[in-house]
């Protein structure tokens, strides 16, 4: 077997605004095509505690999101350094996942809903261009009472009808699928937001992740008492001004291993992904249409230390332009001590295996990856914590520099599950409501830091 040992080295970085400002000077003068060079963005005196980023085409522009137990705030922010706008809501959001839509941010999460004086799930939208006159700017949502929260969401347009489709808790504990969708046809001069929701009675499951892929919505459950997981492909209604299930069409395809934690979906042109932890690994099924072709095992615990180890998949993004290159985000534990690693997988490893690049933060240096953010061209973006600040960081996955190390990853013949039956479902539907809150502009200091963390790796043949 390979034993693989991983280091992590990073310069100390001095707290002092004097020297944060002369690294900001600096970095901006260095030319940003260095091998193994990682630029750190922070907003200064700004804590976070969940936070993530959405990239704008074209690209090098992103929209970002952070909140505290005080506030939260999106941000239009660039990687000139100085075109960087904040606004904060009216109102607290948690926002789980976003996705951008041409000019249009789409959010999901859960948000305080003084009618009934109760957390509940939400949805909403807001014209990124209006970042341009925040003085004016309106966050547009709308409530699901019937959830507790609304954790992952997708978006697409068919049959004259846009579709925010989404997966959430409800106020009775069972997860269900939802919709949020407009019909926008000519023969509706009126145009207004409808909504319904639907779960799988003979289908105990925790959905994990959704996504869009070709004709069908695909969503991650983890049946039970989690001892299987179920990708479920449900074929998208021909039917306008209707939920994405209405005509339910439902195939699901069993993952092969028994998954530990959320199992997250990703797809590129052409293929699906689900990622998850089996055991030691970090197992990654691709899927042509509705068949698991091959899968990858990446190994990442090791024996032979003082403490045992663990870790969880945090979070999973795909180059959106030439290479299709995945990235996966996990946080390994080790007795007291946290370490955070990007995995950078070609497309290219399917089905023949072969190598894996990765990028690590160990826990003596100053910046945590807390999120990802598709990239291109093998720069990927995190966001996350940098000396108590909020922060994102552009890591170049450096295949001919020394920005990261080498991880061995294995193929494995796929397995092919079974197919159950269709399930029932049922489904409810609810007016919708589409309400606005204005926000307020805040003034946030943007300083820039250049990082060299890379990993060095000691493979040795046994």
């Amino acid at each position: 077997m390979n034993k693989i040992n991983l280091e992590s080295s990073g310069k100390q970085k001095s707290a002092a605004w004097k020297t944060r400002v002369f690294l900001f000077w600096v970095c901006l003068l260095l030319p940003m095509t260095v091998s193994g060079q990682e630029m750190i963005r922070a907003i200064y005196d700004a804590t976070t505690d969940v936070t993530m980023a959405r990239m704008v085409t074209p690209y090098q522009k992103w929209i970002v999101y952070s909140e505290n137990n005080k506030m939260s705030l999106f941000g239009c922010m660039d990687t000139s350094g100085y075109s960087n706008i904040f606004v904060k809501t009216q109102q607290h959001l948690h926002v789980n996942d976003m996705e951008i839509v041409g000019q249009t941010l789409y959010f999901c999460g859960s948000m305080f809903n003084y009618d009934i004086m109760e957390d509940v799930g939400v949805v909403g939208f807001f014209d990124i261009r209006s970042f341009d006159t925040p003085s004016s700017m309106v966050v547009n949502y709308i409530f699901f009472n019937e959830f507790a929260e609304l954790k992952k969401l997708v978006y697409y347009v068919k049959e004259s009808t846009k579709h925010i489709c989404m997966i959430g808790t409800g106020k009775d504990q069972r997860d269900y699928m939802a919709d949020a969708y407009l019909f926008f046809g000519d023969e509706q001069p009126v145009y207004y937001w409808a909504r319904s929701w639907m779960y799988l009675p003979n289908f105990d499951a925790v959905f994990d992740d959704i996504t869009s892929y070709y004709d069908d919505i695909v969503v991650s459950a983890r049946i039970e008492d989690s001892t299987e997981v179920q990708i479920c492909f449900i074929q998208k209604t021909p039917v306008i001004n209707s939920p994405f299930f209405f005509t339910v069409s439902l195939e699901t395809v069993k993952i092969p291993n028994v998954p530990m934690n959320s199992v997250l979906l990703q797809t590129n042109r052409y293929n699906l992904y689900a990622f998850y932890r089996s055991g030691a690994y970090l197992d990654v099924c691709q899927f042509n249409g509705r068949n698991n072709n091959t899968s990858l095992r990446i190994p990442v615990l090791h024996t032979g230390g003082l403490f045992a180890e663990y870790f969880k998949l945090k979070d999973v993004c795909v180059d959106i332009y030439e290479r299709d290159e995945m990235s996966a985000l996990i946080a390994k534990t080790e007795g007291l001590l946290t370490t955070h690693r990007i995995y950078h997988i070609p497309q290219s490893l399917f089905p023949a295996g072969g190598v894996v690049n990765a990028h690590e933060y160990s826990h003596l240096m100053p910046y945590i990856p807390m999120t990802l953010c598709g990239g291109k061209n093998n720069h990927t973006i995190t966001m996350g914590r940098y000396m108590g600040n909020w922060g994102m960081a552009r890591v170049v996955n450096s295949i001919y520099g020394q920005c990261t190390g080498k991880v061995e990853s294995k193929t494995r013949e796929k397995d092919h599950g079974y197919n159950p039956k269709d399930r029932e479902y049922r489904r409810f539907n609810g007016d919708a409501e589409l309400l606005s809150m204005p926000v307020s502009v805040l003034d946030y200091t943007v300083f820039q830091e250049c990082g060299d963390y890379y990993m060095k790796e000691d493979i040795n043949k046994q």
